[in-house]
């Protein structure tokens, strides 16, 4: 069983925001059998804004004063859960990821709020000392949105990635992979 907890706070305080971010984890294993789960917070860092185009972004503070929008202050939220099992030289793996970004604007046409899920599938295998296969699938569902007082569409944010790669280990920490 482990267990990890993280704290920082951003230099970059201001009189209405203070910027933070906490992670925490956990993880337990028997056998060949692991789970493990984590959280993570950011607090005033805005990470909505600093993904959409800057005509839906809160993040620029003169928009915001122009608003009347002094108090604005952003919650993103990660929380993921992996499973994994190990059957002889082979690993097998699952993940899945919760994202959400919450912003509080109350101005018109700028970005609200975003959530998405994430999933992976990981097959590795060390054939022998020196090889190493790993072949994995990673996808992402397009999510849902809300811009103030506007429609919203998440339409082509959905993506998937199919992976495989070969290693060969000339010494431990030495070796060349192909992916």
């Amino acid at each position: 069983f482990e267990a990890a907890i993280q704290y920082s706070s951003d230099l970059a305080r201001t009189a209405t925001r203070d910027p933070y971010a906490w992670s925490g984890g956990l993880k337990w294993g028997m056998g060949d059998f692991e789970v493990a789960i984590a959280h993570e917070i950011h607090q005033d860092f805005f990470g909505l804004s600093r993904t959409v185009p800057s005509s839906l972004a809160n993040v620029n503070s003169s928009f915001a004063a122009q608003a009347g929008q002094t108090g604005l202050h952003s919650t993103d939220r990660a929380s993921s859960l992996m499973l994994k099992y190990k059957l002889g030289n082979h690993a097998f793996e699952f993940d899945i990821n919760d994202k959400r970004y919450f912003e509080n604007s109350t101005a018109v046409g700028r970005a609200h709020s975003y959530r998405n899920n994430s999933y992976l599938v990981i097959w590795d295998a060390r054939w022998s000392n020196e090889w190493r296969t790993q072949a994995h699938y990673v996808g992402s569902t397009p999510g849902t949105c809300t811009v103030v007082g506007q429609t919203c569409s998440t339409d082509g944010l959905e993506g998937s990635q199919i992976s495989a790669g070969v290693a060969y280990h000339f010494a431990r920490p030495t070796f060349l992979f192909a992916m």
